[in-house]
């Protein structure tokens, strides 16, 4: 069907309206229609409208991996107003501290969590079950309501610079950051991958990603509204490979996103990897991507594979491509409509092919900046010196431009070490690592109080450093080579699916 409507939540009420019976999400085994996930919503939104929530309000969530989370985010928007996620698994100082910097008003919690978020949220709205629906699982949607929602939210033009949501990200204080990200970025991301991917309502996607992550919107909010059908694991199963297999076969899942982390886990269990073969497209995005992972990924599928890139300032993804079998260098590909990439020195000027330089990101899907920190929002984004008005995001990231005018990611410029009087990526050691036939997972980083560099691997048996080392020393300088190799049963991952480099650091 087209979709029309310029809100996310108008978008699932489309759905809602055509096929309310059609099952939305399923849970720990149970089923929800489109009907009665948005009687759902209703019932939560006029519970935020009685507390005063509206345009301009910023709504927490302190809620489990069940559809009420869902529901919750969609009934925030109907309102108008900016969600906040907040994983469960965050310590209560952290909590408190996102709570007092977003300025949330009203926090919807579970009774799992109302008594962690209640000492310091002005008002907590309990989450319950909704009510008994009506037959088919529908809810009238009349004229009246329709009507007042109009009333409510007033024309497009007029909420599309309204912030959809508010993300915490790690911040370099110590204190995480708010990025405010708004609905229009969203809503045009959302009809870019409905395009180029196929987000439809014959498809199934398994959500994996924590609520605090943002592309956990490309695996239940666009899903949802584009007619989909939503697999939610639940907190244990995202972070067992077998769990992961046996929700892929049972619910026959075509869609599926993964960090190259996440995906390295599933790979490494070759029992569960083989659900990769019912999969018929496979997002990879939020960290860098070695060709080492695709090449394993390639034995198992035929899926489409697709390189996804873009930090939480710039709206989920901002640029991605699918990965051709001939196509040479991984690229981020092409910008989402509406968006443009554009790396520079440190000069702000434009770099030629061949060379590096800070990736930047312009267009509609930049956020507002950051809560509260207007001097970093000043330093990161920037006035176009090439395009007077515009905004640009600096992200840190360092990438060259191939010769199909696409870039490729290098890796992080806070992560890059000067080593020995060089400059080097640990991503690319880590990437010579991963072309090591029994190599599965690897991560490398420097350890300055021995003047060495570590390489922490997971492999398929007990490797002769040797042989390693003579191999790398094929195709790596000297200086690159590591001078440490620490063989682990796994790769601790954080929340977000991503590597987490400390807990390494700590247990070792």
């Amino acid at each position: 069907m087209t979709i029309t409507n310029h809100t996310i939540y108008g978008q699932f009420r489309e759905q809602a309206a055509v096929s309310p019976g059609r099952t939305a999400i399923i849970s720990r085994g149970e089923h929800t229609s489109y009907g009665q996930l948005h009687e759902q919503i209703c019932e939560i939104a006029a519970k935020l409208r009685a507390g005063g929530v509206g345009s301009g309000s910023v709504v927490g969530l302190l809620l489990g991996r069940t559809p009420a989370l869902l529901a919750a985010i969609l009934a925030v928007n109907k309102c108008g107003a900016a969600y906040m996620p907040i994983d469960p698994a965050y310590p209560d100082g952290r909590i408190q501290y996102m709570a007092e910097d977003s300025g949330a008003g009203v926090f919807i919690a579970d009774h799992a969590h109302i008594s962690r978020i209640s000492q310091f949220a002005a008002s907590v709205i309990p989450m319950v079950q909704c009510r008994t629906c009506t037959a088919d699982g529908a809810r009238m949607l009349g004229e009246h309501e329709e009507h007042e929602e109009y009333e409510e939210h007033g024309k497009y033009e007029e909420r599309r610079d309204s912030p959809a949501y508010i993300m915490y990200t790690s911040g370099t204080t110590g204190r995480p950051k708010g990025v405010i990200v708004n609905e229009a970025g969203v809503l045009n991301l959302f009809e870019d991958m409905r395009e180029k991917i196929g987000f439809h309502s014959s498809r199934t996607i398994l959500c994996l990603s924590t609520v605090s992550f943002d592309i956990f919107a490309v695996e239940a909010i666009l899903p949802l509204t584009s007619g989909m059908q939503v697999i939610l694991a639940d907190e244990g199963e995202t972070g067992r490979p077998r769990d992961i297999a046996r929700l892929i076969h049972a619910h026959d899942v075509d869609m599926l996103q993964l960090t190259p982390s996440r995906l390295q886990m599933l790979l490494y269990d070759p029992r569960s990897a083989v659900c990769l073969k019912k999969i018929g497209d496979l997002m990879i995005g939020g960290e860098m991507l070695a060709a080492g992972l695709i090449n394993q990924v390639r034995r198992l599928t035929n899926a489409r594979l697709y390189n996804m890139y873009g930090p939480t300032e710039a709206t989920i993804w901002c640029s991605y491509r699918e990965i051709l079998n001939d196509q040479g260098p991984i690229t981020i590909g092409t910008p989402v409509r509406g968006m443009r990439l554009l790396a520079v020195d440190d000069n702000l000027c434009p770099v030629q092919e061949g060379h590096e330089g800070e990736l930047c990101i312009a267009g509609i899907g930049l956020a507002e900046g950051y809560m509260n920190q207007k001097e970093l929002t000043d330093s990161k984004f920037v006035q176009n010196p090439y395009v007077p008005g515009e905004r640009i995001y600096r992200t840190g990231d360092l990438a060259v431009l191939e010769a199909n005018d696409e870039y490729r990611c290098l890796g992080r410029r806070d992560e890059q070490l000067k080593w020995r009087g060089h400059r080097m990526e640990p991503a690319e050691v880590e990437a010579a690592l991963l072309s090591y036939p029994d190599v599965q997972q690897a991560v490398v980083w420097g350890d300055s109080s021995r003047n060495i560099l570590v390489a922490c691997l997971v492999t398929k048996k007990e490797l002769a450093e040797p042989q390693l080392r003579a191999y790398l020393g094929k195709i790596l300088p000297d200086y690159m080579i590591p001078g440490v190799y620490r063989r682990v049963s796994e790769i601790p991952l954080t929340p977000s699916g991503k590597t987490d480099r400390q807990a390494l650091m700590r247990e070792l």
